[in-house]
């Protein structure tokens, strides 16, 4: 399935992903305020920034079915395309395994160990399509959303209901904290986007288990690795 949106329909899209997971109280909710001219324009940015970017990094914890798995890898967001390990927190138990995600769905490789190789084998994987609503499957197709091949419209960005949360940092570099729009029936966002000064996305997160829990995805300033292509997966 071909998915093309910009920020402020990312935006939306982003929320909508997550909408049927998330209808309780959300946690952790910073006070909230309109986005000035300047924060929209950093913000309608950041997407553009990761896509001219070409591979970035990603170190991501996402939430699924009550546990934490760590995705470890790497994004080519002009081919939209990701590779990485899949792993369960210490101490919960289960395997590693290697993945390639696209629009049209994920390519699983189970009994893994180490970080994804430069060349991946040429068996052993399972293909499947996106399952709506699967924790997982939201958060990977809202990683693969986070590079766009243009700036967005930061006068719709200020329309949309996105707000700034506060200044904050990464490491040793300032960031701006933004919030996606309210959704219903909560009032309140289900994704926060971490821009840096120089309009770099240095992280993204979104509600996508229940209500209670904030998938993670930290990506690493400069280029990566080339991300190869597993035929299986295309």
């Amino acid at each position: 399935m071909k998915r093309t949106i910009a920020i402020a329909g990312s935006l939306v899209i982003a929320a909508a992903l997550g909408a049927a997971l998330c209808l309780t109280t959300l946690p952790d909710q910073d006070p909230a305020s309109a986005l000035t001219a300047s924060q929209a324009d950093l913000l309608a940015g950041a997407r553009l920034d990761d896509y001219q970017n070409g591979v970035t990094a990603i170190d991501a914890t996402i939430p699924v079915s009550g546990q934490d798995f760590r995705l470890d890898g790497r994004v080519d967001w002009k081919a939209h395309l990701g590779y990485a390990t899949l792993a369960a927190q210490p101490g919960q138990g289960g395997g590693t395994e290697l993945l390639q995600w696209t629009p049209n769905g994920i390519a699983v490789r189970g009994s893994w160990s180490g970080l994804p190789p430069a060349t991946p084998p040429a068996d052993g994987w399972m293909v499947r399509r996106w399952q709506r609503g699967a924790d997982l499957d939201t958060a990977l197709q809202l990683i693969l959303d986070l590079g766009s091949d243009r700036p967005e419209s930061a006068r719709l960005l200020q329309r949309s209901g996105a707000s700034v949360l506060r200044r904050d940092s990464i490491g040793n570099g300032p960031v701006t904290v933004f919030a996606g729009p309210p959704e219903a029936p909560t009032g309140a966002a289900h994704t926060r986007y971490w821009v840096s000064d120089a309009g770099t996305l240095r992280r993204f997160e979104a509600l996508v288990d229940g209500s209670t829990t904030w998938a993670r995805v930290d990506l690493a300033p400069g280029s990566a690795a080339p991300v190869p292509h597993i035929p299986a997966a295309q």
